[in-house]
């Protein structure tokens, strides 16, 4: 293989406590720096050699200032009954390993994941009721929960809302409040989706509609539209022509 000359390096991932808060904070004010003390564990460094750093986006979302949390509905046809939520969690979303983690920081003030023991109770919270008429009340308790308090920091990062009320084709709806630092809102919705399975076909999973089917459904719609306004035509230029020629044969009669 033809050296290039160009070489591979290291990206330095883990940041220091004096990079990561502000100049103002590093002399003691209180803000970010206060952050880093206030999640549990600051003493707890044995399970620090296995476990996974938080990402510099990830701090960047831990800030004091920020409080960014990703909102997703899911609607649902039939109710939802909350065992078989829980099951469904257990068996999908809490593989993965920061479903199962809250965040610490060790004496040098490094934020890592750290497993904990999960208590589904904790994450799901039910909300209105069968008798709720208003056409906008997921919307408008989706909006309150993207101005709530930040989440809860010494569990994981997640809360799961039924929402006993319609929206929509869906009797009752399920709101995934998550913290940013769990991932951006790309790959939140991918690994929603791989928890998911088609309900004709529990085995597979669930088909996204791309732009190419789009494209190619309206093509088939104006090809199919053409197709009738072609046909119609062609029957109206027959009927013309056979009237002509009935007309034609009349007066042929009526001369001879």
């Amino acid at each position: 293989m033809e050296d290039t000359g160009l070489k591979l390096r290291s990206i330095r991932t883990r940041l220091s406590r004096q990079s990561y808060a502000a100049p103002d904070q590093q002399a003691g004010t209180n803000g970010d720096t206060k952050l880093l003390k206030e999640w549990p564990g600051a003493d707890d460094s044995a399970w620090l050699v296995h476990d996974e750093p938080v990402s510099p986006a990830g701090r960047v979302f831990l800030q004091s200032s920020f409080n960014a949390h990703i909102i997703v509905i899911l609607g649902s046809e039939v109710p939802i009954n909350v065992d078989v939520l829980k099951l469904g969690i257990r068996n999908t979303l809490l593989k993965h390993k920061r479903f199962r983690s809250v965040i610490r920081t060790n004496q040098k003030g490094n934020l890592h994941w750290a497993p904990v023991t999960v208590n589904l109770d904790d994450h799901i919270i039910i909300a209105g009721s069968d008798d709720v008429n208003s056409p906008t009340f997921v919307e408008a308790y989706a909006a309150q929960l993207a101005q709530a308090p930040p989440l809860e920091p010494s569990r994981p990062l997640f809360e799961f809302h039924i929402v006993r009320a319609k929206l929509g084709d869906a009797t009752e709806n399920v709101i995934l409040r998550a913290h940013h630092v769990l991932g951006d809102g790309t790959s939140l919705m991918s690994l929603l989706l791989a928890c998911t399975r088609k309900a004709e076909d529990p085995q597979s999973l669930p088909t996204v509609p791309t732009q190419r089917n789009r494209i190619r459904k309206k093509l088939s719609t104006l090809k199919a539209f053409f197709l009738f306004l072609w046909k119609s035509l062609l029957i109206l230029w027959q009927e013309r022509s056979r009237k002509t020629s009935e007309e034609a044969c009349t007066s042929r009669s009526f001369y001879g």
